[in-house]
Order: C-alpha cells, then structure tokens, then sequence
C-alpha cells in the first residue's frame, strides 16, 4: 500500500501534475506580463526563489525613482545623466529578469527529461 501523502492548499499549488517541459521564450514572454509572470515561476516551482530575488530589487527600484522623481535637473548635463540612470537600471534589471527565467527554465526541463528517461 502507498503511503498517503498530506495534503493541503499549499501542496496541490505547488506539486503540478503532470509535470512537463516549458516553452523558454513563452516564460520570457510571461516576465514581462504582470500577472503572467507568476505564473511563469509557478510552472517552473520557483515562486519564493523570485520572490526573494526581485521583490527587494523592485522595491530598491521604487526608492531610486522616488528620489529622481523630486530631483529636478538644473542644465542638460544633468537631465541627460538621470536619463542614463533610469534607463541603465532598467536594462540591468530586465536583464535578470530575462537571464534567471531562462536559467531556471532550462533547469527544470532538464529536471523533467531526467525524470521521464529515468536517470
């Protein structure tokens, strides 16, 4: 007889049956969409991983733009070096956005390859 395994709300969120490959550049495309993009780290059973990765960059980010919101450049120098700021931030942080999705995308395929061949 197989042992009875314990449920609860938590277990039947995160345990997916049946667990399959994901499409990378469909999670790519999820990232960027807000409520998509949990599902894209739900599929991939990476949500308190995320979570604890951009949930403080996203709030460092709210800080930065806070601060350059009440910054008021005085010449062109200096609108031009808040415009490098704002838009540098984001590509870093879009990149890792895109970088982590696909790293921990091609991780679990390999995951779930290695469980259907049985090695």
């Amino acid at each position: 007889m197989e042992p009875k395994k314990k449920v609860n709300i938590f277990s039947s969120i995160w345990n997916w049956e049946p667990k399959s490959e994901v499409n990378i550049n469909w999670q790519t495309l999820f990232i960027f969409i807000p409520f998509l993009s949990f599902y894209a780290v739900l599929r991939i059973e990476k949500v308190m991983r995320a979570s604890a990765i951009f949930v403080p960059i996203n709030i460092g980010l709210g800080f930065l733009f806070g601060l350059l919101e009440s910054f008021h450049p005085q010449d062109q120098i200096q609108g031009i070096i808040l415009i490098v700021i704002i838009f540098s931030t984001l590509g870093v942080y879009i990149w890792y956005c895109i970088h982590f999705i696909r790293h921990w995308s091609r991780v679990w395929n390999e995951k779930i390859r290695r469980q259907t061949t049985g090695n």
